[in-house]
């Protein structure tokens, strides 16, 4: 499942369609691009409801797609990668056990008025938490701001590719190194001199993010067996 970023009040599964179609590319998966309702008309939480529906819906109709439900990956770039994480430590605290693993390009993790040298070096403005909260403050929403969780234990493994000049550098570093401490299997990698958005913009380091992308799922997809164990064909 692909969730699109845009700040939480733009994008949509068409704006960002080359996404999910290169992913679908490099990966041979079955990709699953989710709309979600946008802020300041609908905030937090409806859109992270949105996408918990979409993959509540997923994982109990995986067959229907030609997959397995134990062969699901949840990705998202910027404010689809805080979409994906917060989505995951949901369905882990619901007790839902079959999420593969994590794709979580530049992802935002962390609120406002926190000192992360990227955000002075690139800039960062509150005005986004303040309108995906529509007026609230997110400080004590883990599902918000996933940095802020009690515990990130029992995570599935995780794939953080981060921008070398991007704002959401640090705390998207932050994450990574949280999962990791907690015992959740993490492998990051930081693209120096990109700025945010270079996937979704196809600069020079996508090529590069869409094979490491595919390398990883690649070798956390378990083993199919069976009939139909050879998949969906590839498009």
């Amino acid at each position: 499942m692909y969730f699109h970023g845009g700040a939480f009040v733009v994008g949509s599964v068409n704006l960002m369609d080359a996404v999910a179609r290169e992913l679908t590319h490099a990966t041979g998966a079955v990709v699953v691009s989710v709309d979600y309702r946008l802020a300041p008309e609908h905030p937090f939480p409806a859109g992270l409801d949105d996408c918990h529906h979409v993959a509540t819906w997923v994982l109990a109709n995986a067959s229907r797609l030609g997959v397995p439900a134990a062969s699901t990956f949840l990705a998202g770039e910027s404010a689809g990668g805080n979409l994906a994480t917060a989505l995951t430590l949901r369905l882990r605290d619901e007790g839902v056990q079959n999420v593969t693993g994590q794709v979580l390009i530049y992802p935002c993790t962390d609120g406002p008025r926190r000192p992360y040298s990227s955000r002075e070096q690139f800039g960062h403005s509150d005005w986004v938490w303040d309108t995906y909260g529509g007026g609230r403050d997110l400080s004590d929403e883990p599902y918000a701001l996933p940095l802020r969780a009690d515990s990130l234990q029992g995570l599935p493994p995780a794939l953080v590719l981060l921008a070398g000049c991007d704002a959401l550098r640090d705390e998207g570093r932050a994450y990574a190194e949280r999962l990791r401490a907690e015992g959740v299997e993490t492998e990051e990698y930081c693209y120096a001199g990109q700025p945010h958005g270079s996937v979704n913009y196809g600069l020079p380091a996508a090529a590069s993010a869409y094979e490491r992308i595919a390398d990883w799922v690649s070798r956390h997809t378990p083993p199919r067996t069976g009939v139909g164990a050879e998949g969906p064909e590839r498009h």
